[in-house]
């Protein structure tokens, strides 16, 4: 084989080296972009049961204690009023730090920004008011889906601007870090 014949074929396979190489670098792409994908899907998981009757989020984060949370009170299947709303809150384990708690109304479009919670008694406790529900063009008596989210910094920022939007405070999808913990269903069934 002359000098052309063997240049080619090592040509060859180097080239068929960088084919493999590329394939598996594309397979690795469309395997994690597959994963990361169904971690998100089952994040916002709409068909799932309601943990009852405390639920509790932990954020990950570097520290090596990750803060946690509880819904306690309302319960949910509450009859509460449109004008009054209801107080959520519960127990906080561990510094939040520089995470805060949320409450977003849960509709079938997407979520609506509604209040931060106060956090009390040196951290230990969280308390939000929701109120007013909806507003008056909505029939009674109906439902409304309450979730209690955790947000890390980004996600406190991007909901703090939505609920101050002159434009209004929806949103499709919860902004990146922001870790909804499903909550709880009130009846609205007084003004």
């Amino acid at each position: 084989m002359g000098l052309k014949g063997r240049y080619s074929s090592q040509n060859g396979g180097v080239q068929a080296a960088l084919v493999a190489g590329a394939l598996a670098v594309v397979g690795a792409v469309v395997t994690g972009l597959f994963s990361l994908a169904n971690v998100v899907i089952s994040n916002h998981d709409q068909t799932s049961p309601p943990p009852s009757p405390a639920v509790t989020a932990r954020a990950s984060h570097s520290s090596s204690v990750a803060p946690t949370f509880t819904m306690d009170y309302p319960p949910s299947g509450s009859h509460v009023s449109r004008r009054s709303g209801f107080t959520a809150g519960g127990a906080v384990t561990g510094p939040l730090g520089r995470y805060t708690i949320w409450l977003v109304d849960h509709p079938s479009y997407g979520y609506v920004v509604d209040v931060k919670a106060t956090i009390k008694d040196r951290g230990s406790k969280w308390q939000a008011i929701d109120r007013p529900l909806g507003d008056s063009s909505d029939h009674l008596p109906y439902k409304r889906k309450v979730v209690a989210v955790l947000a890390n910094p980004h996600c406190r920022l991007v909901l703090t601007r939505l609920d101050s939007s002159a434009s209004g405070n929806q949103t499709r999808e919860l902004p990146l870090g922001c870790v909804p913990v499903w909550g709880i269903t009130v009846n609205v069934t007084r003004p």
